[in-house]
């Protein structure tokens, strides 16, 4: 195999695994569960970011029950949780 192909082949494969990784939501929760438990993040975010996982999963398999305005009304309103994330990851961190 020739080392482009390898570096494809390798990319590929941690594709897969961070996909399967997203895919457990259980996992996802845990993980949020673990950074709020460990003091990286706050209480109140691990909350929300557990409830995003949830989300997401129900737009992944349960999208034709999801309300378009309620998506429309997160996506004007809630995304400052994203920033919050990286604002306190880094603070435990840096």
């Amino acid at each position: 195999m020739k080392m482009a192909e390898k570096k494809t082949a390798n990319k590929e494969e941690i594709f897969k695994e961070i996909e399967s990784f997203v895919e457990n939501r259980e996992e996802i929760i845990f993980a949020y569960k673990m950074l709020r438990d460990g003091c990286i993040i706050s209480k109140e975010l691990s909350e929300k970011m557990i409830n995003m996982a949830k989300f997401r999963n129900l737009l992944v398999h349960l999208y034709w029950k999801v309300d378009d305005e309620k998506i429309y009304e997160i996506l004007q309103s809630e995304l400052y949780d994203f920033d919050e994330f990286i604002k306190q990851i880094a603070r435990g961190y840096l």
